[in-house]
């Protein structure tokens, strides 16, 4: 089917799928468009929590790694200082993380993660899972392990982060 054998609406592309097959022809391409449809739907589905993905990626990184400095948080994350600055004083104000002074250099802030942040990202972990599941239902079992295990294989190669930096 070509494009101009298409009328493009909502009630075509559910009858088609969510990309048109022109698009599949490169992997690069077709996983830079699912990636913002995913994007999309988890900062819709996280707009129930109040928050965005950015905020829920700070409070997994600090429960992963915490307490870590502003700068260390914004680097580990690779978010800039302003945005990891106004992320923080959203999850802050919700009582979801704690600013103190680093004992090491007052200059410095040390982020930690709240008793209510831990909560909180339990839920809205629930909230990712379940994305995943209706996601990932298209997929037998073997395929959506093996997605994982290729995502998380793209994600975490020093090459990619090379060429994304370039």
């Amino acid at each position: 089917m070509t494009p101009s054998d298409v009328e493009v609406g909502p009630a075509t592309l559910h009858r088609l799928g969510m990309l048109p097959d022109v698009v599949l022809e490169h992997t690069s391409c077709a996983l830079g468009r699912l990636g913002q449809a995913l994007m999309r739907l988890t900062e819709q589905r996280l707009r129930s929590l109040g928050v965005r993905a950015r905020h829920i990626g700070v409070l997994m990184a600090l429960r992963a790694g915490g307490p870590l400095s502003q700068q260390a948080l914004g680097t580990y994350l690779a978010i800039d200082a302003a945005t990891i600055v106004a992320a923080l004083n959203d999850l802050e104000e919700r009582g979801l993380v704690r600013r103190e002074r680093d004992g090491e250099d007052a200059r410095r802030h040390a982020v930690t993660i709240t008793g209510a942040g831990y909560d909180f990202l339990e839920q809205a972990e629930q909230l990712l899972d379940q994305i995943d599941d209706e996601v990932l239902v298209v997929l037998p079992p073997h395929l959506q392990r093996a997605l994982a295990q290729a995502v998380r294989q793209l994600a975490t190669s020093p090459q990619i982060a090379d060429l994304a930096r370039s």
